[in-house]
């Protein structure tokens, strides 16, 4: 399909970003170089964010490039806040998101739009190339009937396929459904927010649209330090963005289950788990892990999922959306 016949399609780019202007000026060169432009770049950041006014105030549009707008949230606001904000603001007809330590590669839009014309897709996105984890593997972003989650978007290899679940860091949704679903504000996290892709993938398929995961529309994601103190994913162990990170996957993915396989999730996620969310089974595997990390903050993290896990199907009950802080439990 030519440009011609996608560049029709209105679209958007939302950029969630906090004290991180020299990653976010990397990200914002590659959108103003892809080979369909996008008709606006929002950068979604925070009042107190100095670095990303001072960069800002300083920065220029050349002439012929897409309009690049800031649009803050309060000091206190996390990224599903931030995304919000910026999404109130949005009218076109698909709104994508990347992060902004993520570089897009130049046929990314061109890419994205390409799916979109199928009118039965709700999102698209693609491979998040990572510098230290390399290599192909399928699946990508299912779910399986009894709620494991399977990501593995950083590997998937291979031709577009449908799956469950997008990543944040290399996505698009019709905006029209995004704007009426909003991102799920239950979701838990002090800045960043893990697991908020599984609220919204769900609500699309919930919704009677499909999800198209795509390898060849790529992103280089360069994956920077983390300024609000989440470190579980950089390998070291932080209790309370431990249990946020827990709660969300478990809010989402429980939420999405029918009665049957919510029960045999709970079964499955408190017996065996994952390696990052642990059950018993991998609690002991932890513990023989040559990894010194999982050896070491094995106990904790089962102990912190177990009560994350608890308290979200205890939320879903109560319809609770007051914020718990682990060490009040």
């Amino acid at each position: 399909m030519s440009s011609d016949q996608v560049k029709k399609t209105s679209l958007v780019v939302i950029v969630p970003t906090w004290n991180r202007p020299k990653d976010l000026a990397i990200c914002l060169k590659a959108l103003q170089s892809q080979t369909i432009l996008p008709d606006r770049v929002i950068i979604a950041g925070k009042e107190n964010d100095k670095a990303l006014l001072d960069w800002h105030n300083n920065y220029r549009v050349a002439p012929g490039y897409s309009s690049v707008e800031v649009v803050l949230s309060p000091a206190g606001a996390n990224v599903v806040q931030q995304q919000n904000k910026a999404l109130a603001q949005t009218t076109e007809d698909i709104v994508a998101l990347t992060d902004d330590d993520a570089e897009p590669n130049p046929n990314w839009i061109q890419q994205l739009l390409h799916h979109f014309q199928d009118p039965s897709v709700g999102g698209v996105g693609g491979r998040d190339w990572q510098p230290i984890e390399r290599g192909n593997r399928n699946p990508v972003g299912m779910l399986s009937w009894y709620g494991r989650l399977i990501g593995n978007h950083h590997l998937g290899f291979g031709p577009a396929r449908q799956v469950h679940v997008l990543k944040g860091v290399n996505c698009a949704y019709r905006g029209a459904e995004l704007r009426s679903f909003r991102f799920d504000d239950r979701m838990r996290g002090s800045g960043t927010v893990i697991n908020w892709e599984l609220a919204i993938s769900f609500a699309f398929i919930r919704n009677g649209y499909r999800l198209i995961y795509d390898p060849a529309i790529s992103v280089q994601h360069h994956i920077a330090d983390r300024k609000d103190g989440d470190t579980n994913q950089r390998g070291r162990f932080e209790a309370q963005s431990y249990f946020d990170n827990t709660y969300n996957e478990v809010l989402a993915i429980y939420e999405h289950l029918s009665p049957i396989r919510r029960i045999a999730y709970r079964i499955w996620s408190e017996l065996i788990g994952t390696i990052g969310n642990p059950g018993m089974v991998q609690l002991v595997r932890s513990w023989s892990s040559r990894r010194e990390y999982l050896k070491a903050s094995a106990w904790s993290r089962y102990r912190t999922a177990l009560s994350a896990r608890r308290n979200a199907v205890a939320d879903l009950r109560n319809r609770s959306t007051n914020p718990i802080n682990i060490h009040d439990q």
